[in-house]
């Protein structure tokens, strides 16, 4: 359910801006902006290898991962939660609820005008909950 496809990634383009986007982190740290960083909707590999620049970055702590997580999308649970564990990164659950599927708003395959599956036809999460609503 979710269509990422990292073959194309240039590794060291990716690299660069984790090293660029920490720099700038670090400067925004020291005005004292900012106690600590979190990422969101980042892969276990990235994760990895923030922390690995962040051994530059003796002023700058990850404390948090933004990912989504509900009963219905547990990608987390595959590689992430292991890597959160040993690493000390806390997991800020959004759409717990899965857009409000969860919550019985899409039963009969009826959407509600306005709702969050009405407005977010190209999301991953719409397409699975379309496929799931339809077989309920």
């Amino acid at each position: 359910n979710w269509n990422y496809n990292p073959s194309n990634q240039d590794t060291k383009k990716a690299n660069e801006n984790i090293l660029e986007v920490l720099e700038s982190l670090s400067e925004i740290q020291k005005e004292g902006k900012i106690r600590y960083i979190g990422l969101s909707n980042e892969t276990c590999w990235g994760t990895i290898q923030f922390l690995k620049y962040l051994k530059n970055f003796p002023n700058l702590k990850l404390v948090s991962t933004q990912n989504e997580y509900s009963l219905l999308c547990r990608l987390y649970d595959l590689d992430m939660a292991e890597m959160s564990h040993h690493e000390n990164i806390s997991l800020l659950a959004y759409s717990p609820l899965a857009g409000g599927f969860l919550t019985g708003k899409y039963l009969d395959g009826s959407v509600p005008k306005n709702s969050r599956l009405s407005r977010a036809s190209r999301a991953p999460q719409s397409r699975v909950l379309r496929e799931l609503g339809d077989s309920l």
